[in-house]
């Protein structure tokens, strides 16, 4: 059997900048939200007992994700994007039940991170879809 190079998936550059940006952006934020619970909690109304927690999944994710961009394999590139879209089912059900006393602040900081991790989940899923082809 021969391998022809021409017809070989070609890993899509763009999906490693991606992965990566999106790794960044959850390790600034994850390490952000431990090292700052109470800001949070003051100016978003974020509870310390969220913040921390979510702040440690997302430095555990932000690992996750630099490891997908370095080897860009299907399945954990999916499993990035499964949990984007996930991250942003999950803001807009604590949004529409209120299940955090979100101040504005916090409102407007959830819409626009579950639109940047929308964004993200989209662009992924593009870089995916070319690698494939």
């Amino acid at each position: 059997m021969t391998y022809d190079a021409l017809t070989a998936p070609v890993p899509s550059r763009m999906l490693r900048t991606v992965l990566r940006i999106d790794s960044i952006a959850g390790l600034v934020s994850g390490a952000g939200l431990v090292a700052a619970a109470p800001t949070y909690a003051d100016l978003f109304g974020l509870p310390v007992a969220v913040a921390v927690p979510v702040g440690l999944f997302l430095v555990a994710l932000a690992g996750f994700i630099w490891f997908a961009a370095t080897r860009l394999d299907a399945w954990a590139v999916t499993a990035v994007i499964v949990t984007n879209v996930y991250w942003v089912l999950l803001s807009a059900v604590v949004l529409a039940t209120g299940a955090m006393p979100l101040t504005t602040a916090g409102t407007v900081f959830v819409v626009a991170q579950a639109a940047g991790v929308g964004l993200l989940a989209e662009l992924q899923y593009v870089g995916l879809r070319r690698t494939r082809r």
